[in-house]
């Protein structure tokens, strides 16, 4: 019986460890071109290691050989895309969650991106990967005019080929986090409305 149970804990441990570390698509950099490459070999980890660049802090952890290969857009920035979803990353190996967003990372409205957590609650982060806004909203929209729209409590819906977030309570926030309208819309409409009706003051 212990023999059985030994061998059911190695085999958990050993996939365990087999799904900690992901393989990913990410720009390659060749001269002055640039083009997504397939990574066979794993290239981020949710555990440190040898192979991956272990920075306090990251939500992932990146493989250095990614990280000496890439090609850096603006902000001195990469980005790659696994199973986990798309990661920013620096020329240092700073690594950050990003949200997914028209078959990317998501962009940068007012210097902050959204970043989606492990119990997939939203924040932001600015160019450098440092978390502005906490994740602690069930779904929130970019910055516009230094004001984005939160909410908590909305669930995801699909309307037809495309999914829009319906319920909970809505509110206004700064690039600062700052709640600048509370949480008591009942839709993004409703927010929205606030929104234009200040901006027309």
């Amino acid at each position: 019986m212990k023999a059985i149970l030994l061998i059911l804990l190695f085999t958990q441990v050993l996939l365990s460890e087999a799904t900690t570390s992901l393989s990913c698509i990410y720009y390659k950099k060749d001269k002055n071109n640039y083009e997504p490459i397939m990574n066979q070999k794993k290239c981020i980890s949710l555990l440190p290691s040898n192979e991956f660049i272990n920075i306090k802090g990251n939500d992932v952890y990146i493989s250095k050989e990614v990280v000496k290969n890439a090609y850096y857009f603006e902000h001195n920035l990469s980005y790659l895309h696994s199973k986990g979803g798309p990661v920013y990353f620096t020329k240092q190996g700073k690594a950050r969650r990003a949200l997914s967003f028209d078959n990317g990372a998501d962009y940068f409205k007012d210097g902050l991106a959204r970043t989606i957590d492990k119990n997939h609650k939203i924040g932001y982060f600015d160019t450098h990967l440092t978390v502005i806004i906490k994740p602690i909203y069930d779904f929130a929209f970019p910055f516009e005019n230094k004001k984005a729209i939160v909410c908590n409590g909305c669930v995801k819906k699909r309307v037809g080929e495309h999914s829009t977030m319906v319920g909970g309570k809505w509110g206004i926030i700064d690039t600062n986090g700052t709640l600048i309208k509370p949480m008591k819309y009942s839709s993004f409409r409703e927010a929205y409305k606030i929104i234009l009706e200040d901006n027309k003051k």
